[in-house]
């Protein structure tokens, strides 16, 4: 009996045991399928997630950064500053209006000009070749561009066509011949408006003409009398002339309407070595008209002028300043073989401290190692002044 009862014990411990462990089984089991469970439903979300689509998120610039920054950085505008930005671009918007009328006006003043045929007048700024064969010279009117081609701008013109071998040379010595316009201001008529001003230069055309302008202008000068019943220009006549053109050796000056060649000689009594260094577009100067050749339709064909004739009377009011046997330094403007006298020499030359010409005739002189020539600064004895305001004297020696 023991012994079974010993045995009961051990089955029941047994028992126990088994029991026990299928409890533990079982809560092992309801562990497992819980982290099962919540891993499933990890896993399904995370699914969810990756399957559904992101938002897109703009990349920040550096432009809405700042922007950004501003935001956070501007005070708030005060009523001040409101005022302040109304009047602002109500200003603005007055200029604006302010330009708009004048180009409006200017406009309506040229379209006046050309349906009157007016002279008016403008500065060139520029020359350009269209289309690759047309030389123009385009003037500044009020703003506006008015195209002058280069037939219209002379009545002869000073370009020897004869002896242009191509177009392409053409076109070269064509705005070589008006380049030295550039910056000067000239007489036109306007012959042709087409188009209106929209703010785009594309969007209108003026087309001006200087030979027309100057054919008016030589005529009222020229031919049609005055109330004397003479012409207010004839020869000997004092005009003004206005320097059109600059060369090394000559101006081209208008006179009364009429283009004109002036050569460094004729022009002043004064030393002139280069007529650039001393003559720019624009300027005046009186001449005396020496001669006027016209056409067979009654125009004026070519006139020959003088400035140095010009300058007498301003000498002749300063012949009291010089005396006889005065020593002074000159500079020669001109060496030429007398016409009367054969073998003699005529020397003219100016002196800068009286403001005078002078005139020489040359003598070989020991201490001269060779005639002096334009351009020398010498030093001259005077011993007469004449009635016409000329100072008579020799040339002692180079200075």
């Amino acid at each position: 009996m023991p012994r079974t009862k010993k045995n009961t014990a051990v089955e029941e411990a047994v028992k126990d045991n088994t029991i026990q462990e299928e409890v533990m089984q079982e809560e092992v089991t309801q562990e497992d399928r819980e982290q099962e469970e919540i891993l499933e439903q990890a896993e399904t979300e995370h699914s969810k997630d990756k399957a559904a689509p992101k938002p897109k998120t703009r990349k920040k610039t550096k432009i809405m950064m700042e922007e950004e920054t501003t935001q956070t950085t501007t005070p708030a505008r005060t009523r001040k500053d409101v005022i302040n930005e109304m009047v602002a671009n109500e200003r603005t918007r007055a200029a604006r209006n302010d330009k708009r009328e004048a180009t409006l006006m200017s406009w309506e003043q040229l379209r006046g000009a050309h349906k009157d045929g007016r002279i008016v007048t403008g500065r060139i700024f520029s020359i350009e070749t269209l289309d690759n064969k047309h030389v123009v010279a385009v003037v500044d009117m009020t703003g506006f561009r008015v195209i002058v081609p280069i037939e219209e701008m002379y009545k002869n013109p000073p370009l020897d066509y004869s002896t242009v071998v191509n177009d392409a040379q053409r076109v070269h010595r064509e705005r070589q011949m008006l380049s030295k316009l550039l910056g000067g201001e000239i007489p036109f008529i306007i012959t042709n408006i087409d188009g209106s001003p929209s703010g785009d230069e594309d969007g209108y055309l003026i087309v001006g003409s200087r030979r027309q302008a100057l054919a008016r202008i030589e005529e009222r000068n020229y031919i049609r009398h005055s109330r004397n019943g003479a012409p207010a220009i004839t020869e000997g006549s004092v005009a003004e002339a206005t320097v059109v053109s600059v060369g090394q050796h000559a101006v081209f000056a208008n006179v009364g309407g009429v283009d004109t060649s002036i050569s460094t000689y004729q022009l002043t009594y004064r030393y002139v070595d280069n007529a650039t260094n001393m003559y720019t577009l624009g300027d005046k100067f009186n001449v005396v008209i020496k001669s006027i050749e016209f056409d067979d339709d009654g125009s004026v064909k070519n006139i020959v002028v003088s400035g140095k004739e010009a300058e007498i009377e301003g000498y002749q009011s300063r012949i009291d300043k010089i005396k006889p046997n005065t020593l002074t330094l000159g500079i020669i403007t001109s060496v030429r073989a007398s016409k009367k006298t054969p073998g003699k020499t005529i020397i003219t030359l100016f002196i800068d401290a009286y403001k005078m010409p002078a005139m020489a005739s040359y003598v070989k002189i020991d201490t001269m190692a060779e005639p002096p020539k334009t351009g020398d600064r010498v030093v001259f004895s005077t011993y007469m002044v004449t009635d016409r305001g000329f100072v008579m004297g020799q040339i002692l020696r180079k200075a």
